[in-house]
């Protein structure tokens, strides 16, 4: 892969690995290191990226499992997503503030899930990937993928409907 071909085909997932790396490490400074020790290695593999059908999926493997590697050797145990989910507008009086308790509550329930459920549905709620390419990048099959992502959906819709109620159901 020349120069020319990793800068149309590789620089552009900057975004996207950047999300990726933030959701998993909670910490913007750590995400942006992950995303330029992400782009050195890549750069070093750049010939046997030639070989790949889906750098995309490679490209978002790689920066999980560094991320989780980074995890596992500091052992952080805070709050691993913020900042993800975009701002809606306001809709109403009161309604913004309601949104805003509500995208906190969502994003503390997502946070304490287990690192794959958290990633699958950040993957596919937050950035919007296809089961197929979440399959590719977590390293299971679509219908696995399909499970787990339903499993979680349902974890934090009752987690958040019982926060709402105030634990009275």
């Amino acid at each position: 892969m020349t120069y020319q071909e990793f800068n149309r085909e590789i620089v552009p997932l900057k975004d996207k690995l950047y999300r990726c790396a933030l959701a998993i490490l909670g910490n913007r400074m750590d995400a942006e290191d992950m995303l330029q020790d992400t782009y050195g290695k890549l750069w070093t593999l750049r010939e046997k990226l030639d070989s790949l059908d889906n750098r995309e999926a490679y490209a978002m493997r790689m920066v999980r499992n560094l991320c989780l590697d980074q995890l596992r050797a500091h052992r952080l145990h805070e709050d691993k997503l913020e900042e993800v989910f975009n701002h809606r507008t306001e809709e109403g009086p009161g309604q913004q503030e309601d949104l805003k308790d509500m995208d906190a509550v969502v994003k503390r329930v997502i946070a304490q899930l287990p690192e794959k459920p958290r990633t699958v549905i950040h993957l596919r709620d937050v950035e919007g990937y296809e089961m197929d390419e979440i399959a590719a990048i977590v390293g299971d099959d679509p219908a696995t993928v399909r499970v787990t992502l339903s499993r979680a959906r349902k974890t934090v819709r009752e987690k958040v409907i019982n926060i709402m109620n105030y634990g009275l159901r």
